[in-house]
């Protein structure tokens, strides 16, 4: 069957130039598509998947196309492509400046190169000692919890987070560093995921962007300790942020190289020990790239999804209470135990509900380098294309009830890789799903275990875009109370 395509729609707008090798494409003009994307992400794609068919293509401003795929046989061919048909560096939706050396932006060779250093300090027996380390995070956590006011979940997770995947990156560093170092962070961090910025890209090419600050941050002349003048408008405001991330990394690494220690483990002190197999080390530029672009991976993803599962077991006050009880015959007496998580079936299925229901990443993307033949498409270089999880989770042939909060469906086992993937697929997956599942099930359980959750008066959160996730729009408004 032929590809067909839009040629009107209800705004009276054509698009003369559409591919006719593309899938069929929505009746809304390129800005209004984004302004839909950008305002209620899951129900305008849902939206469109229900009148154009689970394939369709996007056309966005900068006469920008994004080839949505959300049928399961489709999204298993495109898990399969390899290193040579993709083009990452691009990343047309990213607008936060992690710096091209981070593993999200590298390509075939650099890309398996880094991810083959980066993955042992994230699995094995590495996590297994850095979860004492997320127990501990956790209960300091809850310790600081405001209590008895409206407070929203989310900036708490984000912290957490944070502080577990710095840790991890750096090792552990004295209170007061790690303070400022926090809060520059995530303020540069917040300052570049916002819907604002999701409209930059929308408007100007994300690689243009993300030059923009990343000048902006090398002109900046603050340092490790915090000295040099600060700038007073916004975008330098937030390049002065990254700067200083920059600057204590760097520092960091310094001293790693000057007195190296064989036996630690962070994933600094390991990058900056490897020799490659063609002789010589990993560039200082590389390393600290990884390192910012982890700190990003590892906050942005876990805390979202963190406040969007609060969300759902406030809803359902019945999976809560289920929760709760698993959590206590398993910990009560103990506390936590970050090696038997496997104790806790129900949350763990909770955790990966909410992440069918309302996944952080709309769609694990790729920019085609090579023709491309799709089901009964054939798509040119240059074609973005996004695995959709949104699709795929919400898909009533593939879930029964996929609106519903339903985390029995999870407790056998047994998904389908082409029909749940919060963490993407394929050579490309997220690196740190292990990690991830690990750290979160731990703070899940310890909130659940000392504190009792509830909704705020008026909180309603709704799906909002943060750049390039898709968060709660109040951060989970939530008053809590110290358990007896």
């Amino acid at each position: 069957m032929p590809p067909v395509r839009s040629v009107g729609g209800a705004d009276g707008w054509q698009d003369a130039s559409m591919h006719d090798r593309l899938p069929p494409t929505p009746s809304l003009s390129p800005m209004r598509q984004a302004i839909a994307l950008g305002t209620d992400p899951y129900a305008f794609l849902l939206e469109q998947a229900r009148e154009l068919g689970p394939v369709f293509t996007l056309s966005l401003p900068n006469d920008r196309r994004a080839v949505v795929v959300g049928e399961a046989g489709l999204v298993k061919a495109l898990w399969a492509m390899t290193p040579e048909q993709i083009d990452a560096a691009t990343q047309p939706g990213l607008p936060i400046n992690l710096g091209p050396n981070g593993l999200i932006l590298l390509d075939g060779e650099q890309h398996a190169r880094h991810r083959k250093l980066l993955t042992p300090p994230l699995h094995g027996k590495a996590l297994r000692a850095q979860a004492g380390d997320m127990s501990r995070r956790a209960r300091q956590m809850v310790d600081a919890w405001p209590l008895g006011e409206p407070a929203p979940v989310l900036p708490l997770f984000q912290r957490l987070a944070l502080d577990v995947v710095l840790e991890c990156a750096v090792g552990e560093l004295d209170p007061e560093q790690s303070e400022k170092l926090g809060a520059a962070f995530i303020g540069w961090m917040d300052g570049m995921l916002t819907p604002l910025s999701f409209a930059m890209v929308q408007l100007l090419p994300a690689r243009k962007v993300r030059a923009f600050f990343d000048r902006r941050a090398m002109r900046s002349r603050v340092r490790a300790d915090g000295s040099g003048r600060r700038r007073h408008l916004p975008w330098n405001r937030l390049a002065d942020r990254k700067a200083y991330v920059m600057a204590v990394i760097r520092e960091r690494l310094a001293a790693v190289r000057a007195h190296a220690d064989d036996e630690a483990h962070d994933v600094l002190s390991m990058l900056a020990r490897t020799r490659l197999a063609e002789g010589g080390a990993l560039a200082d530029d590389e390393i600290v790239d990884e390192i910012v672009t982890m700190g990003v991976g590892g906050v942005e993803t876990t805390a979202n999804t963190l406040a969007w599962c609060i969300h759902h077991l406030l809803d359902h006050p019945e999976a809560m209470a289920r929760a709760r009880a698993e959590v206590d015959a398993a910990f009560a007496e103990t506390g936590v135990d970050p090696t038997r998580l496997d104790e806790l079936p129900w949350l763990s299925a909770c955790l990966d509900e909410s992440m069918r229901l309302c996944p952080v990443s709309l769609a694990a993307p790729r920019r085609l380098a090579r023709e491309l033949r799709l089901g009964a498409w054939t798509l040119p270089v240059g074609t973005d294309l996004w695995v959709s999880s949104i699709l795929a989770h919400h898909d009533p042939e593939r879930w029964e009830e996929p609106e519903r909060f339903r985390p029995e469906r999870f407790l056998d086992g047994k998904v389908s890789p082409n029909d749940w993937f919060p963490f993407g697929g394929g050579r490309r997956h997220c690196i740190g799903r292990a990690f991830a599942s690990v750290e979160m099930r731990i703070a899940l359980a310890e909130v659940l275990l000392r504190l009792d959750l509830a909704r705020a008066e008026g909180s309603a959160p709704t799906p909002a875009m943060r750049g390039m996730t898709v968060g709660p729009s109040d951060g989970v408004c939530v008053v809590a109370r110290r358990r007896g």
